[in-house]
């Protein structure tokens, strides 16, 4: 296969879209992408399925993406100017909606472009790299997550850029427009007091808040928009008003960038807050870049975050270990599944401590044997020992034959 292209690559960060050209310069920018991404798949046959290929490709749409939804952003603020200008129903308005309704067409388009591309590239990893069964398979797991463990927060890093700058969805549905967001806003009152019981000035604060985000662009529907404030509101243990607007649209954000929904989405937060003690900004930073970094693409991650988060936590492991070594192993093609259970069994054994285990710890180096000394008066913690048996794994595994590595590994990880 010919060479990609050097060179080709443009910076789309938001800080260099500059708009000093309107919605033409953006239009511009969207033609030389588009012509980027047509130079860098030049380079793969025609017909050719390829991870590469793939990622090259989602590469090439997500910053089409980018620029697509500053356009309809641009769009809809260009009608706003018409109908301020001319008033709603003149002909600068109509013609400025008919061009904000192809914008959204256009990126509802590239979204499920983005979708479908994602998921021939999960197929196509499952199938080249599918799960191995048993302990006689899994060190190829070891091999490569576990060395990623003396780099732990390389991958994550940065977690603090804010999620709006990383991902900048707002999805605007065609069929809701911008033409009736007053209505509905009553019913929408009942159901958020109906819910949460909340007094009239409280609901008029959720209510409220609601309007925005909708008003904002978040949601197809405002009735969606509602579904989602109120699950945010009641998955996040303990979530202030001022945060609540906020949040919400990051929970949206996500849940539509990623096919997940918002109820997911949302306990995944909470068990990050409760279990890490982070704020609900960073723990939704922190998932957002997981899930760039490809945690998701067996559509799984959120749904294993609510679930294995505390277990993670219990072992000694960081927020950004537990991030980094499912982000290493997703990106080999290992569900979240295995990856959590593998580790929740290496916890088991470990607390265990069987005749086979304690076997098995007789085969480690002495440095690792001090470590278990360690753990078993209460001095270290079970990522303590993971981070000084694994290296000793992927050694043995060189070393040593293949049957006696898989009973050492068995005992270990009791797989």
């Amino acid at each position: 296969m010919a060479e990609r292209i050097e060179g080709m690559s443009i910076a789309l960060k938001l800080e260099t879209l500059q708009l000093d050209r309107g919605l033409t310069g953006l239009k511009d920018r969207f033609k030389t992408v588009n012509s980027e991404m047509k130079a860098n798949l030049s380079a793969f046959d025609r017909g050719e399925q390829s991870i590469e290929k793939y990622e090259v490709t989602l590469q090439g749409l997500s910053k089409k993406l980018e620029i697509q939804k500053r356009i309809v952003s641009e769009s809809r603020a260009e009608y706003e100017k018409m109908v301020k200008e001319h008033g709603e129903g003149s002909k600068q308005a109509e013609a400025a909606a008919r061009s904000f309704n192809n914008q959204v067409a256009a990126l509802n388009n590239l979204e499920r472009s983005v979708n479908r591309t994602s998921h021939s590239l999960t197929d196509l990893k499952q199938e080249q790299g599918a799960l191995e069964s048993g302990w006689n398979k899994i060190g190829s797991l070891i091999d490569k997550t576990g060395s990623s463990l003396t780099g732990l927060s390389s991958k994550m890093q940065g977690v603090g850029s804010t999620l709006s700058s990383s991902l900048t969805l707002p999805i605007i549905g065609a069929g809701a427009g911008i033409m009736g967001l007053a209505t509905k806003f009553n019913d929408s009152s009942v159901k958020i007091s109906n819910s949460l019981g909340t007094s009239t000035k409280e609901t008029k604060k959720f209510t409220e808040a609601s309007r925005n985000i909708y008003k904002d662009g978040f949601g197809e529907s405002l009735e969606e928009v509602d579904n989602a404030l109120l699950e945010t509101k009641q998955n996040i243990k303990n979530i202030n008003h001022e945060d609540l607007e906020d949040i919400t649209k990051k929970a949206l954000t996500l849940a539509n960038t990623f096919d997940a929904d918002v109820n997911e989405v949302t306990r995944a937060g909470n068990s990050l807050i409760q279990n890490y003690g982070m704020d609900a900004k960073a723990a939704f930073d922190l998932m957002a870049k997981g899930a760039q970094n490809g945690m998701n693409f067996s559509k799984e991650m959120f749904d294993n975050m609510s679930e294995y988060t505390i277990s993670f936590k219990e072992a000694g492991f960081s927020a950004n270990e537990m991030f980094s070594i499912l982000s290493n192993g997703a990106k080999k093609g290992y569900n979240l599944d295995r990856l959590n259970d593998t580790m929740l069994e290496f916890k088991l054994q470990s607390e265990d401590s069987s005749k086979s285990y304690m076997g098995a710890m007789d085969k480690m180096s002495a440095s690792t044997r001090k470590v278990y000394e360690e753990y078993q008066n209460g001095n270290a913690t079970v990522a303590d020992l993971y981070k000084a048996v694994i290296p000793n794994l992927q050694k043995m595994r060189k070393e040593l034959p293949e049957k006696e590595f898989n009973t050492i590994g068995k005992a270990l990880f009791g797989i």
